[in-house]
This record gives structure tokens, C-alpha cells and sequence, in this order.
């Protein structure tokens, strides 16, 4: 009979115990999984979060800068996003998170007739964040006006618009009027082109909506002017991972360097979101072990004493072992067979039990889209809960296994079935 044989039928004759060995087994390896992987999975939800509060206009990155003829706001916008568009490029994890960029340039635009205040501006994206009555700009000397400031002050499509810039007069073809699909849209910013009826401002003008050019070149057209230009990588962030969190800060701020060299700024809140999300994070690595942790204890506390009733019980079984001629160790790991093979049995399930409750539980209450990932935290918890778990039967077999024959033969223990034996160990577990 082979050594598997023997083990085996242990189990067999002691089914109802080897059940409870089992179910605790996995217990304990499920519940040290799930500590890390939940909490990881917790730890992005936080980050995911916190990153979709702000508006996507406060998480992109915006580089800007701002003068007169002088100034790189004068030169061409494209110019400008090249420097910015190598820096991101030369950071493959920033790069993957970093969507197309975003152009414009404005100034104000006072209008004579009506005394109006109005920002002049161009967007490359400008036709599709509008409903437009006529045509969209797309040549020099042609702009937009909104509908209600044309229905205002007498503005129509066709009409010359005449207008200052930087205390110079200038004349624009109006070729349609505008209506904005969403004026609160991300995309937008914080510019407040929408201003129409709005008090008058402190130097008497009347506030009116923005303006828009068909081409960069007429924003720029008065070298006096004080022109703006901003250029907007959206940032995806659902694709920021909690782990690439210090990295990312470490590529924006190179980035920031780098324009800075040519006079021009980047600005974004993302570095002081990741931030505020790590201090999450390190709250909840302290608080989701306190949950799980003494659960592991308990189910361990429970295998402990259960290992010694099934060890005691094969008693007369190590005895015979002995009395063969065993030595001390062998004897050891013949006690012990079967309570290691349950809890080799119990590892898979109880790995496989973590990473699906953690998930289940992430479904339910963590932030959409945030799911468990396998990684090797809880694989290696799994490890340390499997040694933990063959030392608690280690102990708890040390008493019957160091018993002389003689202790070991006076009790022979008498068989029941399997639900006795589930029984008894229930009333084990209970008891502990």
C-alpha cells in the first residue's frame, strides 16, 4: 500500500473532520487574500475618484503663455505645442495617458457700437463644440458672433464687424452666427467666453460673448495686443494606475522644466490629485488588514486545535508507525499527512475564494469600472497564510506525535460516519 493509499483513506475514514480541515484551510487563505487585493483594488477606486471629480479641463495638461509682440504668445501656436509634444512623447507613461492636444489664442476685442468687451478667439476645435447658423470660420478675416449677441445689438452674417485690439481698429466679416452646444462643457475651461448680459465692468464696457477667428493669425494680428495661448492635452484618467501614480508626477514636473525653458508654463492639478489620493490610499492599507487580519487569527486559533483532535484521533495509527521502526521526523510527517494534504487541497480554493469575493465586493461598492487585479501581494499572502497554517498544524500535532507508544495505543478511537465526524469538528470550530 502506497503512502498516497494511506493518506487518502485517512481522509476518507475521517471525512467529516477533513471537510472542516479543508473549509479552514481555505478560509485562512482566502481571507489573506482578500486584505491586499481588496485593498488594492480600494486604493484605485480612491485614486479613480478622485482624479473624476475635477472637471477634465483641471486635469489636462495646459500649456500657456501670455503677452505682447515680444512673447512666445505672438509666435505660432504650433511652435509652441512642439516642445511640449516632444517632452510628453520622451515619457512613454505619461504619453499613454495623454490625448490630442488642444489649440487656441485669445485677446479682448472691444467693439465701438455698444461700448461691447468680448474675448476674441480661435480654437482647432472650435465647429464641433457649436451649433452654428451660416458658415464656421476658416479664412482670415472671417469670424462668429453668438446668436444672442446678434439678436442684441443688430449683428447679422455678412455684416463687417468692426472692433480694437490692443487699442488698433480692425474689420472682420461676419459669415454665421453661433449657439454653444453645452457652454459648460470641459472643453470650454475656465475662459468665460459666454458672457452676454452680464454687469457692465469697472471701466464701463458691456459684457458680450466671445468672438470667434477662422484663423490663429487674426488673434495675433496687433503686435500691441495681449494675446493668450493655451494648448490642452487631455489626460485620460481612468488609465492612471495607483502604481504609476509617483512616476507620473516625477514626468510632469520634468515636463514643466522643459517649457519653462522657452518662457512658457504648464499648469494642471493632477500632481496635487495624486497626492490626495496616496494619503487616501496609505489610510486604507492601515484600516482593511485591522478587518481581515484577526479573522486569519481566528481560523488559525480554530485549525490549531482541530489539527490536534484529528491528530490525537490517529494516535493508534502513529504508534504503529513507530513500532515499524519510523524515525522521529517520519512519524512527524506521517501524522501530519493528512492535515498537510487537506490544507494543499484548500490553497487553490481559497485562492480563487479571495480574488472572488474581493472582486464581488469591488463591484458593489467601489468606484465603476475598478476591478481586482491578480498581482503578487495576495499570491504571496496566500504563501505566508499556507505557512502559517502548516505551523498551526505543527503545534497542534506536536503533543500526539511526541507521545510514547504505549499513550498513543490506549485509545482507540471508535469510527463514525462522515456527519459525526462534521459534527465534532463544527463543535470545534464553535468552541473556539
Amino acid at each position: 500500500m502506497t503512502g498516497w493509499t494511506v493518506l487518502l483513506r485517512g481522509v476518507r475514514h475521517r471525512a467529516g473532520r477533513s471537510l472542516v480541515v479543508l473549509l479552514l484551510a481555505a478560509i485562512a487563505v482566502t481571507a489573506a487574500v482578500l486584505t491586499p487585493a481588496y485593498t488594492r483594488a480600494a486604493q484605485q477606486s480612491v485614486l479613480a475618484d478622485t482624479l473624476r471629480a475635477p472637471s477634465a479641463y483641471a486635469t489636462a495638461l495646459k500649456v500657456h503663455v501670455t503677452g505682447a509682440s515680444d512673447s512666445p504668445a505672438h509666435e505660432p501656436a504650433l511652435d509652441t505645442s512642439r516642445t511640449a509634444d516632444a517632452a510628453i512623447k520622451n515619457r512613454p507613461l505619461l504619453a499613454g495617458v495623454t490625448g490630442r492636444p488642444v489649440s487656441s489664442a485669445e485677446t479682448e476685442a472691444i467693439v465701438p457700437a455698444g461700448d461691447l468687451q468680448a474675448r476674441y478667439v480661435y480654437r482647432t476645435d472650435l465647429c464641433k463644440l457649436l451649433t452654428i447658423t451660416g458658415d464656421c470660420p476658416t479664412d482670415a478675416g472671417q469670424i462668429l458672433v453668438s446668436d444672442r449677441a446678434a439678436k442684441a445689438h443688430g449683428f447679422a452674417a455678412g455684416q463687417r464687424l468692426t472692433f480694437q485690439l490692443g487699442g488698433k481698429t480692425q474689420s472682420r466679416e461676419i459669415v454665421g452666427t453661433y449657439t454653444p452646444k453645452d457652454a459648460t462643457a470641459p472643453a470650454w475651461g475656465t475662459h468665460g467666453y459666454f458672457r452676454e448680459g452680464a454687469p457692465a465692468s469697472e471701466q464701463g464696457h458691456t459684457p458680450s460673448d466671445a468672438i470667434f477667428a477662422g484663423v490663429e493669425d487674426d488673434i495675433k494680428a496687433v503686435p500691441a495686443a495681449q494675446v493668450t495661448v493655451e494648448i490642452v492635452y487631455p489626460v485620460a484618467v481612468d488609465g492612471i494606475r495607483r502604481a504609476d501614480a509617483p512616476r507620473l508626477r516625477q514626468d510632469i514636473d520634468a515636463v514643466k522644466l522643459v517649457v519653462l525653458g522657452n518662457e512658457v508654463q504648464l499648469d494642471t492639478a493632477l500632481p496635487a490629485l495624486l497626492v490626495e489620493a496616496d494619503a487616501d490610499a496609505a489610510a486604507i492599507a492601515r484600516t482593511v488588514p485591522v478587518v481581515a487580519v484577526p479573522l486569519l487569527l481566528l481560523v488559525v486559533g480554530v485549525l490549531m486545535l482541530l489539527v490536534a483532535s484529528l491528530t490525537e484521533e490517529r494516535g493508534p495509527e502513529i504508534a504503529l508507525a513507530k513500532l515499524r521502526g519510523y524515525p522521529a521526523g517520519r512519524a512527524a510527517r506521517f501524522g501530519l499527512g493528512e492535515v498537510l494534504l487537506l490544507i494543499a487541497l484548500g490553497t487553490p480554493l481559497g485562492i480563487a475564494g479571495g480574488f472572488g469575493v474581493a472582486e464581488l465586493v469591488a463591484r458593489a461598492v467601489l468606484a465603476p469600472g475598478v476591478h481586482v487585479q491578480l498581482s503578487w501581494e495576495p499570491l504571496a499572502a496566500a504563501a505566508a497564510a499556507v505557512g502559517v497554517a502548516v505551523v498551526a498544524a505543527w503545534a497542534g500535532s506536536r503533543r500526539t506525535v511526541r507521545s510514547g507508544v504505549l499513550n498513543l495505543l490506549r485509545r482507540v478511537p471508535h469510527r463514525g460516519g462522515w456527519r459525526a465526524g462534521l459534527g465534532e469538528g463544527v463543535a470545534v470550530a464553535l468552541a473556539a
